[in-house]
């Protein structure tokens, strides 16, 4: 199914979000301040037209976006102080505007720097790229 127009989650009292039949989002999409833990219910996004920004959310451990291929504006993952993995990114392949990883402290830089390296494969950034602030320890 697909979401003509944007889609906001948010606020600390969400702890789940199913729309697994989602494929995408023509808006933009926004998952701030939840209690999420992961991404799992939108698992199945495949394209979202404007930016993706999921940031602030204190719980959330894992992207889970694992079908997600392309961004049409700015990608911003922010201030999400549990979040450990973002290789749920897999399948992304274009970003069309700016990419930012930023204090994710729970992150590794490594993680971000993967996803960028990507990015850049398949030639898929647009924008600048900042990655900054994700102190987390790296396991691999």
């Amino acid at each position: 199914s697909k979401i003509d127009g944007g889609l906001t989650i948010d606020g600390w009292y969400v702890t789940s979000a199913i729309l697994s039949n989602l494929k995408e989002i023509t808006g933009d999409c926004t998952i701030v301040g939840t209690s999420l833990k992961t991404l799992h219910g939108i698992c199945n996004l495949e394209k979202i037209g404007g930016e993706l920004s999921i940031m602030e959310n204190a719980v959330l451990k894992d992207t889970e976006l694992e079908k997600l291929k392309k961004v049409g504006g700015n990608l911003h993952i922010q201030g999400n102080s549990e979040l450990i993995i973002i290789e749920g990114l897999k399948e992304l392949s274009k970003v069309g505007g700016d990419m930012e990883i930023v204090y994710n402290t729970e992150l590794s830089t490594r993680q971000a720097e993967k996803i960028r390296e990507q990015l850049k494969s398949k030639g898929g950034i647009n924008g600048t790229v900042v990655i900054s602030g994700n102190t987390g320890f790296d396991p691999y």
